[in-house]
């Protein structure tokens, strides 16, 4: 996943190319001090970050208003894209091919081999070795005038806007009814510029992250015996005598290859690691069931399943970390705090940034959805 993450983020940053005459007479669909954003080109990229988006975010919790939604904010950041590379430009800003190879090599190693990588290009992006090149040019392109104009302005957080931050964050660690959210709530990596997150979404996303590093938290792995609501009689047959068996396999096989061969739900097959996660997370992933996970002893699972809306469930608790206390007196802890603090100033200073240049520019938008 990190992966997809890493070349989604990339697709972001489109080229030039992008605002470039198509050889067909096309709709225009915004206008950038004169210059024309094609139909074509922002259905084509657009259509390549959505693909891979839905491998980030499974396709059925995506309906058609937030697509609409994702397409008017997609173009609000073409915008803002084509204005950074303009201002980079005139400043004269250039990158070493070596530098965007070495980047490349990098994202290469994460694939089996480079046959894989090139299909993904091929096949989800739809673009050549060259086009990705040429997005990399741009995407250090824009992260060096940034490091330049923005970033390198920005400077540490005082103990007193340190203090204060702290006493937010703290407040929502303690405030059971903000919901975990995810950096792809906060900061969408298909529209990074034109959704800068506010001080208040900033700080709950710090909470979280704060509250997973440093509060109770579980590692477990998970077997799924569908059974929703709505199952038939023969389906709750069915899931009944497949529990059965897997409490019989269990007894003879390791959690891991039970899951792999019997749970329903595909992450519990790939043996994928699900990380240390706190009560919260587990009430959001599996509602209801953080008292059996947080009563089992380490290295032990409930033998008998526990019943949700989507079925049977059979969790084993494989680590276990206390919590350790949130105080500014904890090095690490204040370590962390710090760092996020001078985060929300950069992302003030860069919102700031951006919308001065969008407001001394000459921007049209012809298409809504």
């Amino acid at each position: 996943m990190k992966r997809l993450f890493a070349v989604l983020t990339t697709i972001t940053f489109i080229t030039l190319n992008t605002f470039a005459a198509p050889e067909v007479v096309d709709e225009v669909l915004a206008t950038v001090n004169g210059e024309p954003i094609f139909a074509s080109q922002f259905n084509k990229y657009f259509n390549q970050s959505m693909n891979l988006y839905k491998k980030y975010v499974p396709a059925e919790q995506i309906s058609e208003q937030q697509i609409k939604a994702l397409k008017n904010s997609f173009l609000a950041e073409r915008t803002k894209e084509f204005l950074l590379i303009k201002e980079a430009k005139k400043q004269k800003i250039q990158i070493s091919k070596k530098k965007i190879q070495d980047e490349i090599n990098n994202i290469k190693k994460s694939f089996k081999n480079e046959a894989e990588f090139n299909s993904l290009l091929l096949k989800d992006l739809n673009m050549t070795l060259a086009d990705f090149e040429k997005m990399f040019e741009e995407r250090y392109i824009i992260g060096e005038l940034l490091q330049k104009v923005v970033f390198s302005n920005v400077r540490m957080p005082t103990e007193l806007e340190l203090k204060s931050f702290y006493d937010k964050i703290i407040t929502k660690t303690k405030n059971k009814n903000t919901a975990p959210i995810s950096i792809t709530d906060t900061l969408n990596p298909l529209t990074p510029f034109n959704n800068i997150p506010d001080e208040d979404t900033f700080t709950t996303l710090c909470a979280d992250i704060i509250k997973k590093k440093f509060g109770n938290r579980v590692r477990i792995k998970h077997i799924l015996i569908s059974c929703p609501k709505n199952a038939t009689a023969s389906d709750i047959k069915a899931a009944r005598e497949k529990v059965e068996t897997v409490k019989i396999e269990l007894q003879k096989k390791t959690f891991a290859d039970v899951a792999k061969q019997y749970s329903d739900d595909p992450s519990d097959k790939s043996n994928s690691d699900s990380g240390l996660i706190t009560v919260e997370e587990i009430d959001k992933i599996f509602p209801g069931l953080h008292k059996i996970i947080f009563d089992t002893n380490v290295g032990n699972y409930n033998k008998e399943p526990v019943k949700t809306e989507k079925g049977y469930h059979f969790i084993k608790v494989e680590e276990r970390r206390a919590s350790t206390e949130i105080t500014l007196n904890n090095p690490k802890v204040k370590s962390d705090i710090s760092e996020m603090s001078q985060t929300l100033l950069q992302l003030k200073a860069l919102k700031e940034y951006i919308d001065n240049l969008s407001a001394k520019a000459n921007i049209k938008i012809n298409k809504t959805w």
